[in-house]
């Protein structure tokens, strides 16, 4: 029987210390982590950053909010003549030299310049490294995105040239110049726009009149 109580005892000597070294500990909150989020570009997110020091808008990360295809198609002539026997005809060929670029959804980017033309902010985004390409302002291989300055909220959509002329292609939106090429542009949906890549913290910062009110006693006068 004491053999019974003394292991009883014990066991329970080491449920409550177990307890005491538990609660006895205080419970801190698990540590913010940093959420990286995407965020459509306005003149008002621009705004906010041209006012951080250090500046330069070649720093931030631009992302492409969904695909775009680029099509040139350039026609060519092949003509010859065929005979055969007593019979002769000609032979009216065209040849269609065809070029796809494909630039898909969320890929990444880098702004070099950004230009106000009135009411318009044009901001060049290059989204390939071209080889053997002249560094920039020779560089050509990048898209404008414009936003109305006056509309704060308003996205840096992409900067194309629409019009009755579609070409060969029934699904091209317009066009725009891309390298040396005119190319007809394609898209799904509503105009590509540009995303900005950011970090999100929250610190909380306790002022000097925090405190605790425990009430005020009516003194006698």
């Amino acid at each position: 029987m004491k053999e019974y109580m003394k292991s009883h005892i014990r066991c329970l000597f080491l449920v409550l210390l177990a307890a005491a070294v538990v609660l006895g500990c205080p419970c801190l909150p698990p540590p913010i982590e940093p959420t990286y989020e995407e965020a459509a570009l306005t003149p008002a997110i621009l705004e906010r950053l041209k006012k951080m020091d250090g500046y330069d808008i070649k720093n931030y990360q631009f992302i492409l909010s969904s695909r775009i295809k680029l099509n040139f198609v350039n026609p060519r002539p092949n003509d010859s003549t065929w005979e055969k026997e007593e019979d002769k005809g000609v032979i009216f060929e065209n040849i269609l030299d065809k070029t796809d670029i494909t630039l898909q959804n969320k890929i990444i980017g880098e702004a070099k310049i950004v230009q106000e033309l009135g009411d318009e902010i044009l901001l060049r985004v290059y989204f390939e490294e071209k080889p053997n390409e002249a560094k920039y302002p020779a560089a050509t291989y990048f898209l404008v995105f414009s936003a109305k300055k006056s509309d704060k909220n308003a996205y840096f959509q992409l900067k194309y040239s629409p019009g009755p002329d579609t070409g060969l292609l029934s699904e091209d939106k317009g066009t725009l110049t891309y390298g040396e090429r005119t190319y007809n542009v394609q898209f799904d949906g509503g105009a590509p726009y540009l995303l900005l890549r950011f970090e999100q913290r929250t610190i909380v910062v306790e002022s000097e009149d925090t405190r605790i009110i425990r009430g005020r006693i009516v003194k006698p006068k």
